[in-house]
């Protein structure tokens, strides 16, 4: 198994002091559940500012542009990827390329076939702005630099992209059941991905089961109200790996980073330190009756998205489920 976390750490790294409690508590989420793979958003870390995860190595990508002082502009984008020192194994990683704005990035880690597995990591702007706004501008412009690496550079190859979307593809991923006009314009990063046959790998493997990513406060109750952080597959991914349909998704609804954003956990049937034909067949030995038994017990749990706290609960109620049958 791969494990990933996709987290927004909603700017508390304005500061030394802030990016360092900010990492420590990124770096106990990491440790909690095991991660291989930390996918941060929203960093707002200045350029030359950069935290530290025990035991990863982190790519960032910087979102402060200089001459920008509006605060539609400034200090609301940065993300990064972090890669367990001991999932690497030493093999051979590099970084590809960043958005200049800070909101993307490309790193690649060859794998035992000595193909290569692309690694994105995305912020979209908050919202679709006016056009012509300096917000509408950022959405242009992240769409043009995502696009040209799918046309390029992402083609053909193995690849996952992760982030915060700020926007989502189906209208049974917001609370209210509605899409709005960011949803639906062409250049939200969840279109222009499924434009390229990009996968949810959330609808990959849970189907139509709903669950929030999101939440906000009303009367004092915390309530989910959107799936707008997502993580997808590449084609070639999906082919070369077809175990990605079972794939276990989850809301780490106790966390320790404080953010609006619960992080998203993953945990993917491959992608690991063993040779890849090896990892595919050994999965599909110890996985023999997992879709009648142990998915039902994973769509029950999700269902329930507040009682999900660690990839490790679940295990153990899947195993539960499989040994009372």
């Amino acid at each position: 198994f791969t494990l990933m976390m996709l987290t927004n750490i909603q700017r508390k790294t304005s500061t030394a002091s802030k990016m360092g409690d900010t990492m420590a508590a990124v770096e106990a989420e990491s440790e909690r559940h095991a991660t291989d793979i930390d996918f941060m958003t929203e960093t707002d870390h200045e350029r030359g500012r950069k935290g530290r995860l025990k035991g990863f190595t982190v790519y960032w990508s910087a979102g402060r542009r200089p001459g920008k002082t509006n605060a539609e502009t400034t200090g609301v984008a940065g993300c990064a990827i972090a890669l367990q020192n001991d999932w690497v194994a030493g093999r051979p990683v590099e970084e590809v390329d960043k958005h200049a704005g800070g909101r993307g990035i490309i790193v690649k880690v060859q794998l035992h076939d000595f193909s290569w597995l692309y690694l994105v990591s995305i912020y979209a702007p908050a919202t679709l702005g006016a056009v012509g706004s300096d917000r509408r501008h950022d959405l242009l412009d992240l769409s043009k630099w995502l696009r040209g690496h799918l046309r390029g550079k992402l083609r053909g190859r193995k690849a996952i992209v992760a982030g915060d979307m700020n926007s989502v593809l189906r209208a049974e991923d917001r609370t209210s059941g509605n899409l709005n006009a960011y949803d639906r314009n062409a250049n939200s990063v969840p279109r222009l991905l499924d434009e390229y046959n990009f996968m949810d790998i959330s609808v990959l493997s849970q189907g139509d089961l709903q669950y929030t990513t999101q939440f906000a406060r009303v009367n004092e109750v915390r309530r989910g109200t959107s799936r707008i952080d997502q993580i997808y597959a590449s084609p070639s991914l999906v082919d070369d790996y077809p175990s990605l349909v079972q794939s276990t998704v989850c809301v780490a609804t106790a966390s320790a980073i404080d953010s609006t954003h619960a992080p998203l956990l993953m945990s993917v049937p491959c992608l690991g330190s063993t040779e890849p034909a090896a990892q595919e067949e050994a999965m599909r030995l110890s996985y023999k009756g997992f879709n009648s038994k142990a998915k039902l017990a994973y769509r029950n749990l999700l269902g329930e998205p507040e009682a999900v706290t660690t990839l490790g609960g679940i295990r153990k109620t899947v195993a539960g489920a499989l040994a009372s049958h």
